[in-house]
């Protein structure tokens, strides 16, 4: 019948509006996104770039984690990592947080460099590379994002040293960063990020929203979001759930493309730091001040007996437990001390130390899926007073020394040779040598800043160590309070050095960057000096001839190398150099006047040894034109006239 209702046609209608009322605001939203693209609005958040046949680290991508507009934000060690390998090479990427990148050292002192040193000397027919891609204050949501890109690399191996900031960490559930901590909405946050039209409103809401004018801290202070953790509430038994779950996942993305992984039980200092979150324990433990009296006047027997009563009524006070702990230790009952140092850390308020849950979970899923397992816990035991890691081996309450970083690479090391060896070889483990004081008194001033802000408050018992001479810790300040770039502060001290005759400290600041950087055309030819002023030519003339494959058109460079060949007796190379610069007036032009006329007294004394005396006097007449003054070519011409 004309006109009849008909439900089926007016479903299909109802489906249809709807329909559009989906599809039109996302075309809109889409065609949004591509004109912000095509425009070249935002920030790509790709881990790596492409360039010169290499692969880049990005320097933005750890503002995916924390915003684009955080200044706070940490830095990723800047890398290269060729995109194209021969089959003796073996690649290595190192993921983590603060620890793995080398908190609060600079690029040359963490666990991924001295790894690298120790494989290429105990395996020197491989060539190893090592990438550390380490991020302070980023836990397991923020590794699980980017290992599937870590595929890129094709790597071999895979270490993984997280879970101290699984509470306080971004995206943590306790921590003020991310504000969300459920790991599928977490990868589901981070990938909307990438998007343009988010970053838009990111930046709309960042330049309208008022901004804070909190005092200065530091990024763990402000990751702190809940003040205190109960041991097994409701959020501590969260966070480690979350974990296990990341955890799972990124083994699960590695082991899928065949990739091998060496996980690592943690490691933090358990005698040297009390608890950093706890009740106020003049409020919480009634017997409190006579406790801290029975201390002070070191009758530790009574001290334990009043700790053991409190206990009793307090089962999960973490100061409790770590003064008892200092108990025992005294008393050399050292099983007892180690296992309550353990209960303070576990029943810590404040888990910025992964209290033993989060092992038990490393543990666990090493053996479930088949990794290997590095075992760092039980050779820092070996390496520590009595059993028991302390601030010989720690900073303050994780990070390591740098004794600490060496000891964790030598925990990698075994099962390294192990997967790709099936032995290790009997060498002795002897450290290494490519760092200097420098770096110590700029880590030890971090460390100084960090102590000083919540959660510590000063409660530590990190002491800085003091260097001479003191321009080390001037140099130091300037890096880390003014921006003195890494490399010129070793060349700032080690230029001092050489200033004042101290040749072979002035050395070991240029090597120091060279052992980072092989192709610093600085630091070599500054390496170079010292040893043409020692007297080791041909070690100078090996560094000057690097440096000037690596900057051809650097005219200081060939007159080192001319000076060398002559006081080598090879006055031919000396003159074919020197007169490839006088013959350039774009070389000749970097030089300023008294380098100029050095190299033309060179060039007279070459042409002198060869017999060529007009010549020499030609260029002898060139000098004094330039340096009227110049002593010594004053003195050669005299001479030259008496012989005349």
């Amino acid at each position: 019948m004309q006109g009849s209702h008909n439900p089926q046609r007016h479903s299909v209608k109802r489906g249809i509006f709807f329909l559009t009322l989906i599809v039109i605001p996302l075309l809109f939203f889409v065609l949004i996104e591509m004109v912000l693209r095509i425009a070249g609005y935002g920030t790509d958040y790709a881990l790596f770039y492409q360039e010169d046949g290499y692969y880049h680290i990005n320097p933005q991508y750890p503002q995916k984690f924390f915003g684009r507009f955080d200044r706070s934000a940490p830095e990723l060690i800047e890398q290269k990592i060729k995109i194209a390998r021969d089959t003796s090479t073996v690649r290595i990427v190192c993921l983590g947080g603060s620890t793995t990148a080398g908190f609060p050292f600079e690029v040359n002192v963490n666990f991924p460099v001295f790894l690298k040193c120790a494989l290429q000397q105990r395996f020197p027919q491989k060539k190893w590379e090592v990438i550390n891609l380490g991020i302070s204050a980023v836990n397991s949501h923020g590794v699980r994002h980017l290992a599937p890109e870590v595929l890129k690399l094709k790597p071999d191996l895979v270490l993984l040293y997280m879970g101290h900031n699984e509470f306080y960490g971004v995206f943590g559930p306790a921590s003020a960063r991310g504000g969300i901590s459920n790991p599928t909405l977490v990868q589901w946050f981070l990938k909307l990020k990438t998007l343009r039209l988010y970053q838009l409103l990111e930046s709309a809401l960042f330049h309208l929203l008022p901004k804070s004018d909190a005092p200065e801290s530091t990024l763990m202070a402000r990751m702190i979001k809940t003040q205190r953790v109960r041991f097994n509430s409701p959020l501590y038994r969260k966070t480690i759930a979350y974990f296990k779950e990341n955890l799972a996942h990124i083994l699960q993305t590695f082991q899928k493309q065949n990739v091998p992984l060496v996980l690592s039980p943690l490691v933090c200092n358990l005698k040297d730091q009390q608890p950093l979150g706890y009740p106020d324990p003049r409020q919480s433990i009634p017997t409190y001040e006579a406790i801290q009296k029975a201390l002070r006047q070191k009758d530790f027997a009574e001290a334990r007996q009043r700790l053991l009563e409190a206990l009793k009524k307090q089962p999960e006070h973490p100061l409790l437990h770590y003064l008892l702990g200092t108990v025992y230790y005294h008393f050399n009952q050292l099983d007892r001390a180690r296992e309550h140092f353990a209960l303070a850390r576990d029943y810590d308020q404040a888990p910025f130390r992964a209290p033993s849950a989060i092992n038990q979970v490393i543990l666990k899923r090493a053996k479930e899926n088949n990794a290997l397992l590095a075992a760092t816990d039980s050779l820092f035991d070996a390496f520590s007073p009595h059993g028991i890691a302390d601030q010989t081996l720690f900073l303050e309450h994780l990070h390591p020394n740098e004794r600490g970083y060496q000891l964790l690479a030598r925990a990698f090391l075994k099962p390294i040779g192990r997967l790709f060896f099936a032995h290790l070889p009997s060498k002795e483990w002897n450290g290494f040598n490519n760092f200097s004081e420098l770096d110590i008194a700029i880590g030890e001033l971090k460390i100084e800043k960090l102590t000083v802000h919540a959660p510590f408050y000063g409660r530590t018992a990190f002491k800085p160590r003091r260097f001479t001479p003191s321009v080390i810790h001037q140099i130091a300040r300037q890096h880390v309070q003014e921006g003195l770039l890494w490399d010129a502060s070793h060349f700032h001290l080690g230029d001092y050095f050489f200033e004042n005759g101290n040749l072979n400290r002035a050395l070991k600041e240029y090597l120091v960057v060279l052992a980072y950087d092989s192709a610093h055309v600085t630091a070599l030819y500054k390496a170079g000096d010292v040893y043409f002023k020692k007297g080791s030519l041909d070690s100078a003339l090996q560094l000057y001839r690097k440096a000037a494959a690596l900057h051809p058109r650097k005219a200081f460079l060939r007159a080192k190398m001319a000076q060398i060949f002559l006081l080598k007796g090879n006055v031919y190379n000396a003159l074919n150099v020197i007169n490839q610069i006088v013959s350039s007036d774009a070389l000749l032009s970097q030089l300023n006047l008294a380098q100029q006329a050095g190299l033309f007294y060179i060039q007279a004394l070459a042409y002198l040894k060869i017999g060529k005396n007009g010549k020499a006097r030609k260029a002898l007449e060139t000098v004094l034109q330039k340096a009227p003054s110049h002593a010594a070519a004053l003195k050669l011409k005299e001479q030259l006239k008496q012989e005349d």
